[in-house]
């Protein structure tokens, strides 16, 4: 079943937690190669998908290319393509930068796919056998790059695009319409009343925009060729942000598989989509819209993230400051590249990503906080205890359940900031707990008591030890999703058995 993807989302749930977790993110434009908004938005959903998982929830996670429009058709031609090979390589680049920073989707799904054209063209049917589609004339402003029409309100000086900064052109056509403003007021108490739009600060933006009027939306293109036919509309191909591209989360899960309708149907209702805030419309307006209007059940949740700049600067071609994030992974490692994205900022904000300042967060809480506090702990046991893990008492002392309790407390709140996209608070509540046990070991110097022979000595050293491997394995825990390769190196060592070994975290220089 291509739709569905690996058995691992089959594994067993927690407790009485019985939702699964279904995580998307855009499935991205092909015109171009992935670049660090793409990455920090994917790696966003790849994180919460990998502590889900770790709890034992079912988790689905999709991500994916978007391969059909004008911007491939005219990349393609540029290049002397056929917009197939482009879209071909393209979305093999995506897929590899994936791998490299480990990103693990449960499904990788490409418009181009069978699967996705059958379930756009059933999307497009139920909308046309509700009688929500249109014939009309369009006339205005078009951005190719973003695939849409803008209205004089939502355009920059001289005509520009306020994401792309470039001139606009000036379009005709006649197109099918989607009956858009007939949602107006059910789009308005979803968003008002409903935590369906988070972060909150985002609703706003959109009652402004029902609030100004929701235009019919053209749905069909007459001035494209690469794309999925419209049905008994010779020369147009559907909208590639409207029904087609949307479409992709119902097609990951099933849709319109007769056999899977109860599954689809089933777990679609608890699909967070991780969005970026330039996508808001599509996703808050336009998508519940078509669902409403086909019969088929909302998301659960929009989660939108801002925009990152380089270095105080907006991202620009013309500039030529973007940021490959394969070759900076290749560069620092791709724990250090997960690190970054996901720290630098708070996710449902803008905000900057300074070289530098990353290297200073990273060896500032993980070079010189956890894998400082890892390699200290691990040498102690490993060198006067030969490895082996010494027995917590039953009942510890004061100091040392101070430490516990901290570090129950502490990773019980880097886990749920995590589950709710607050990263950058999740990482710091982490580096907190790294900071109580720094405090510990020095107030009780474990180190003093290593050699002695004593019983009191030799228990004391024990007590403290058991202490300060319990508060690292939660920290490993609850650091894995964001960096997976050191923290599953670094579990290892934390077993039974208790090894040294090299700095888990390397200082960057």
């Amino acid at each position: 079943m291509e739709s569905i993807g690996p058995a691992r989302q089959r594994r067993p749930r927690l407790g009485n937690a019985n939702d699964p977790i279904i995580l998307t993110t855009p499935i991205y434009y092909v015109n171009g190669p992935p670049h660090l908004g793409h990455a920090a938005c994917t790696l966003a959903a790849d994180t919460v998908a990998r502590l889900h998982r770790a709890r034992g929830r079912e988790v689905f996670f999709q991500t994916g290319t978007d391969e059909h429009g004008i911007s491939v058709e005219r990349a393609a031609a540029a290049e002397g393509l056929a917009p197939q090979g482009l879209a071909d390589r393209n979305a093999a680049t995506f897929q590899k930068a994936w791998q490299a920073l480990d990103i693990d989707p449960d499904r990788f799904l490409r418009t181009t796919e069978p699967a996705h054209h059958r379930a756009a063209l059933e999307l497009w049917r139920r909308l046309a056998e509700a009688g929500e589609l249109r014939r009309g004339v369009y006339e205005g402003f078009y951005c190719a790059p973003c695939e849409a029409f803008l209205s004089a309100e939502e355009l920059d000086p001289g005509e520009t695009c306020p994401v792309h900064h470039r001139v606009c052109e000036w379009q005709r056509e006649e197109n099918t319409f989607f009956r858009l403003s007939r949602h107006a007021a059910a789009l308005r108490r979803l968003v008002a009343e409903t935590g369906f739009v988070q972060p909150a600060s985002r609703r706003a933006e959109v009652l402004t925009w029902i609030g100004r009027g929701l235009p019919d939306l053209s749905l069909t293109r007459s001035s494209v060729r690469w794309g999925i036919p419209a049905p008994g509309l010779p020369g147009e191909v559907l909208y590639v942000f409207g029904v087609d591209a949307l479409a992709n989360y119902l097609t990951g899960l099933g849709f319109p598989d007769p056999a899977l309708e109860s599954a689809w149907r089933g777990r679609f209702p608890h699909t967070v989509h991780v969005i970026g805030k330039e996508i808001l419309r599509f996703h808050a307006l336009y998508w519940p819209a078509f669902l409403r209007a086909a019969g088929l059940p909302l998301p659960k949740q929009l989660r939108v993230h801002g925009h990152f700049t380089v270095e105080g600067q907006k991202l620009s071609k013309t500039a030529g400051n973007g940021i490959d994030p394969v070759a900076l992974a290749e560069e620092v490692g791709s724990d250090a590249l997960r690190f970054f994205a996901l720290r630098s900022k708070p996710f449902d904000r803008d905000g900057d990503f300074s070289r530098a300042r990353a290297r200073e967060l990273w060896n500032a809480e993980l070079a010189g906080g956890l894998g400082n506090w890892a390699q200290r702990v691990t040498r102690l046991v490993s060198k006067h205890r030969a490895g082996r893990s010494p027995v917590p008492p039953p009942l510890p002392r004061a100091e040392e359940a101070a430490l516990l309790e901290a570090a129950t407390a502490l990773c019980r709140e880097a886990d749920e900031r995590t589950t709710s996209f607050a990263f950058d608070r999740a990482l710091q509540s982490v580096a907190r707990l790294v900071q109580e046990a720094s405090r510990h070991l020095e107030r009780t110097k474990p180190w003093a008591l290593a050699g002695a022979r004593d019983p009191h000595s030799v228990r004391r050293f024990d007590e403290i030890a058991a202490a300060h491997l319990t508060a690292l394995r939660s920290a490993t825990r609850s650091i894995a999703p964001y960096t997976p390769r050191a923290a599953a190196a670094l579990g290892e060592r934390l077993g039974a058995v208790v090894r040294e070994g090299p700095a888990p975290y390397p200082r960057l220089p």
